[in-house]
C-alpha cells in the first residue's frame, strides 16, 4: 500500500539579514534536512512502528506519508502511484482514504462540537448522506471504536469525557471515511497506562478489520513490539535499523537502538541478570545543518571505532527481514 523510497526533506534555515546576503553572496543556501534518504514499506493490514527521540524526523516522515509536505528527493507511492504526481481529483481521493490520529486528544477536538458532531465533519465535507444517513453510519462507526453505550456519548461534548474516551472518538472520526491508510502519532502517550492497552488493541483490530496500513509513531519500543509487524528505529533523519519486533526488541544490532531498549523503565526486579548495553547515550544529537559525512551517531556511541569516522554505513541486510546501517554489526 505505501513504498518509501530515498526519501528526503530538507527546510530551508531563517537567517538574518547580514548573513542572507552573505549566503546569497557565496551561493551558501543553509538548509536542515530533517528525513535523509528512508526507505521501507507498509503492506495492508500491517502497522509499521517508527522509534526514535524527539527531532529525529518521525513526524516529518508522516507528514511526508501523508502529501502534507512535498519530498525534497524520493518519492512516497501510494498503492502503487506517486503521491507527487497525482492529479487534483486523485489528491482528493487520496485526502480521504488517509487520515491521522492526533497525539493530544484534548487539543484535536472541537470543544463547540458534540462527539456526533466532531464524528460526522468528515461526512459532512465529503458530501456523504443526509442527516438520517449520517448518524447511522456515526452510530455504527462509534460501535466499532468501543463507545458504548451509543446513546450515552452522542450528544457529549469534550469537556465531558475522559481521556480515554476523546481519544476513541478521534479513532472513529479518523475512521468513519474507512480509510486504507492511517497515521497515527504518539496515539497513546497522553493517557494513563490503564487505558492505552484497550486503545492500542483497537488500533490493532481495527487495522486488520478495515484492511489498512497503518503508521505508528513512537518513543517506546516496547509498546510498538506489542502491535508492530515490522519497526524502524530513526536517528538524525535515517534509518538506522529495521526488522521484526523479534529482531528489534529482542535481538537489537544498532548500538542506538540497544539504548533505546535500555531506556525503557523496567521495574528494578526485572532488571536483576539483564545485560546492559549503553547505560546512558552521551551527548547530544548532531546539527542536522551541517549533516554529518560519517555515522551520525558516532559521537555518542561508546562502541566507536576509526572506520565510524571515515564513512557512513549504509542499511544493509544481516538477516532476513533484518537490516542494520553499522560498520561495528558488518565487522
Amino acid at each position: 500500500m505505501i513504498e518509501v523510497n530515498n526519501l528526503s526533506k530538507s527546510f530551508p534555515v531563517k537567517e538574518s539579514f547580514f548573513r542572507a546576503v552573505i549566503s546569497l553572496r557565496f551561493r551558501r543556501h543553509r538548509s536542515i534536512r530533517a528525513v535523509n534518504r528512508i526507505s521501507f514499506s507498509i503492506n495492508r493490514k500491517e502497522i509499521f512502528g517508527l522509534a526514535g527521540e524527539s527531532g529525529c524526523g518521525k513526524t516529518t516522515t508522516a507528514m511526508l506519508l501523508l502529501g502534507l509536505y512535498k519530498p525534497t528527493e524520493g518519492s512516497v507511492s501510494y498503492d502503487g502511484k506517486e503521491i507527487g504526481s497525482l492529479s487534483k481529483e486523485e489528491l482528493v481521493k487520496f485526502r480521504r482514504n488517509a487520515q491521522l490520529i492526533f497525539q493530544d486528544p484534548y487539543e484535536s477536538l472541537n470543544p463547540r462540537f458534540s462527539v456526533r458532531r466532531a464524528i460526522e465533519e468528515p461526512l459532512i465535507v465529503n458530501k456523504i448522506g443526509d442527516r438520517s444517513k449520517r448518524k447511522e453510519i456515526v452510530i455504527e462507526v462509534m460501535k466499532r471504536a468501543k463507545l458504548m453505550p451509543v446513546e450515552a456519548f452522542l450528544s457529549k461534548f469534550p469537556h465531558e469525557l475522559s481521556g480515554g474516551e476523546r481519544q476513541r472518538v478521534c479513532i472513529a472520526r479518523a475512521i468513519v471515511l474507512e480509510p486504507t491508510l492511517l497515521v497515527a502519532d504518539e496515539a497513546v502517550s497522553m493517557l494513563d497506562v490503564s487505558i492505552r492497552a484497550g486503545i492500542l488493541n483497537l488500533l490493532k483490530s481495527l487495522t486488520n478489520e478495515l484492511k489498512m496500513a497503518t503508521l505508528y509513531i513512537s518513543h517506546d519500543l516496547s509498546l510498538l513490539g506489542s502491535i508492530c509487524e515490522k519497526i524502524g528505529v530513526m536517528y538524525a533523519g535515517e534509518i538506522v535499523e529495521l526488522g521484526s519486533p523479534e529482531d528489534i526488541v529482542m535481538r537489537p544490532k544498532h548500538p542506538y537502538t540497544q539504548a533505546l531498549i535500555e531506556a525503557v523503565p523496567v521495574p528494578e526486579f526485572y532488571k536483576r541478570g539483564k545485560e546492559h548495553y549503553i547505560s546512558i547515550i552521551r551527548g547530544e544529537p548532531p546539527d542536522l545543518i551541517n549533516y554529518p559525512k560519517a555515522c551520525s551517531f558516532r559521537p555518542r556511541c561508546k562502541y566507536s571505532k576509526k572506520v565510524c569516522q571515515m564513512d557512513k554505513p549504509r542499511l544493509e541486510e544481516i538477516a532476513k527481514g533484518h537490516s542494520v546501517a553499522c560498520h561495528l554489526v558488518r565487522g
